[in-house]
């Protein structure tokens, strides 16, 4: 904006010297403005002189020759101020779009030493993004923006659940199926994509093993075997490991699908990532009294809460508990992280409170030095009113949602009166309605 101003300016005052400072900021004296601008400065400079007069009508000059471009919209000239909105079209085409935010910055102090984490998305594998996933994406990816263009140093992570039981029974059902895959793997053969299940089917497979694991105790004891599998150390290869990272990938191509659309650029970490650091964890926390054993399993009893942290169950299982916590301190002292911040939704609010909990009678961090903060959103219901979840049934998917929003924005402009009178009527480009579907979710 200030680029914007100074060419004009210059041209008018028949200079231009580093000290010919503009000061831009956002408008507070006219809240329907995006920015404001006072030139009293060089006005009165003239004060005295016979361009005086002539000065008074800088800011009015100033309007005549900066409307008429792709950026500036409606500008208001009032004495010594002028009042700035950008065009929409502008601010639309550049809103999701990280280079814009390296054109200009408003440097917060402290940016420059605070290294900073953003966890969002952070789906479960083996599942469809449900529409209740967009929330934290978007609140995810904005806070990046907003971030980088305040200077901070900002990393992104989407941890993935990847690791707990019910990948376990997961691998069990595909097993029982004897779908392609598996067959590959189990006859020594490469895995080829075409025989991966689709994303639609690996999440009926997630729902169908849930159920199977609740009604067949043999199921149940066998899910349960893999998933201790799944969690042996990372040199440890076996069958089931092999067969979980093919549902990994065919679970990567829907995801990476959805993201594509909606310009989502994350680095995936699950939760699988930590695993070797599971055991060391777990054996610090119970020597500085953070966990105990109750009845065969591992859990803090953090003081204010009925329920305790459970870590580790008594048939040797880690919950997401375990790796939350090998997640934390991973990126305190290893990533040397001074902000993290975790977006889900407001149903984990006491998981977070005790995990930070955990972690500072750890002693891993002070809380004066760094800052963990749980960022949560409502929850997102059917029309049930109940919590929308994948696990117990199938919603609304995600993709799902913006293939509704293509067909209902293309019938939109189809059957508006302009369209309805043009003979090029056929030839119309419909908008990509993905970005609209952004905006309503953060409106």
């Amino acid at each position: 904006m200030e680029k914007l101003l100074r060419e004009p300016l210059a041209s008018i005052l028949k200079t231009d010297t580093p000290q010919m400072k503009i000061l831009v900021k956002p408008s507070s004296r006219n809240p329907s403005y995006d920015y404001e601008c006072d030139f009293a400065t060089f006005i009165y400079s003239f004060k005295g002189k016979a361009e005086f007069q002539e000065m008074l009508s800088l800011p009015s000059r100033i309007k005549e020759r900066i409307t008429g471009n792709d950026v500036i919209g409606e500008v208001s000239a009032i004495r010594t101020w002028l009042c700035i909105n950008l065009k929409k079209e502008y601010l639309s085409s550049h809103a999701m779009d990280p280079t814009f935010l390296t054109q200009s910055k408003v440097i917060d102090p402290v940016a420059s030493t605070t290294r900073t984490l953003i966890d969002y998305s952070s789906p479960n594998m083996a599942k469809e993004f449900h529409v209740g996933h967009l929330r934290s994406m978007m609140h995810g990816a904005a806070l990046m923006n907003i971030l980088k263009f305040q200077g901070y140093e900002v990393s992104g992570v989407s941890h993935v659940g990847d690791f707990g039981s019910p990948m376990g029974q997961v691998v069990s059902e595909v097993i029982h199926r004897d779908l392609p895959f598996v067959r590959a793997i189990k006859e020594g053969k490469k895995v080829s994509e075409d025989m991966y299940p689709t994303p639609t089917e690996l999440s009926a497979i997630y729902v169908a093993a849930k159920q199977r694991a609740k009604d067949d105790k043999d199921f149940a004891t066998e899910s349960m075997k893999r998933t201790v599998e799944l969690q042996a150390p990372s040199h440890v290869q076996n069958e089931t490991k092999e067969i979980w990272r093919t549902v990994l990938n065919a679970s990567r191509v829907g995801f990476n699908d959805v993201y594509k659309k909606l310009g989502i650029y994350v680095k995936e970490q699950g939760e699988s990532f930590y695993v070797d650091m599971l055991e060391g964890i777990t054996q610090e926390l119970l020597e500085k009294g953070v966990l105990r054993y109750s009845d065969g399993a591992v859990a803090a009893f953090i003081e204010g809460y009925e329920t305790p942290l459970l870590v580790k169950t008594r048939d040797g299982t880690y919950l997401y508990a375990a790796t939350d916590l090998a997640t934390l301190k991973y990126r305190l002292h290893t990533l040397g992280m001074k902000r993290i911040l975790y977006i889900t939704d407001s149903s984990q609010r006491i998981h977070f409170e005790q995990l930070f909990k955990a972690g500072k009678l750890a002693g891993w961090y002070d809380p004066n030095e760094v800052s963990l903060e749980h960022i949560t959103f409502g929850l997102v219901t059917g029309e049930n009113g109940l919590k929308l979840s994948s696990r117990d049934g199938t919603p609304l998917t995600l993709a799902g949602l913006l293939k509704e929003a293509v067909v209902a924005t293309k019938a939109a402009v189809m059957t508006s009166n302009s369209l309805e009178r043009s003979e090029r009527k056929d030839q119309i480009l419909v908008p990509k309605p993905d970005s609209y579907q952004q905006y309503t979710d953060e409106g």
